[in-house]
């Protein structure tokens, strides 16, 4: 996707994408504390008897720090602003991307725990995929 986008972009703008990328990864690390990550299989083998109750917890938990984080960024929006150079509507925009990526972050987390990998795959690279070659 890159190669596509530097035939496609300036160097100016293509860096701007890699900076918003970057921020989206940090914010996402700082917020939701990746509890897709280890967390999710630990408390997966921990409590598989109430399994949907776990996983609806962790998107919970990770949702509300988000919105909370998203709040404080709301009311420092300028000072967000000069620090890493974007516009409030590119912040606001990069907030949004971590709230929504969180369930399906989490749910990957699920499939790759109960080692469904030929779903995972095919949802979340082949489909991608497809769908960016006919669009």
């Amino acid at each position: 996707m890159t190669i596509v986008f530097a035939r496609l972009l300036s160097t100016d703008e293509l860096g701007q994408v890699t900076d918003y990328q970057s921020w989206v990864g940090l914010i996402s690390i700082i917020i939701t504390f990746t509890v897709w990550g280890g967390v999710c299989n630990v408390g997966l083998t921990k409590y598989s008897e109430s399994r949907n109750k776990f996983v609806a917890s962790l998107v919970s938990v990770s949702s509300i720090s988000c919105l909370i984080a998203f709040s404080l960024a709301i009311l420092f929006i300028d000072k967000i602003k000069v620090l890493i150079d974007f516009s409030w509507i590119i912040i606001i925009a990069l907030f949004v991307e971590v709230m929504i990526s969180i369930p399906g972050n989490v749910w990957q987390s699920e499939l790759r725990y109960d080692y469904n990998i030929k779903f995972f795959v095919i949802l979340f690279n082949v489909f991608p995929k497809s769908a960016n070659s006919l669009g």
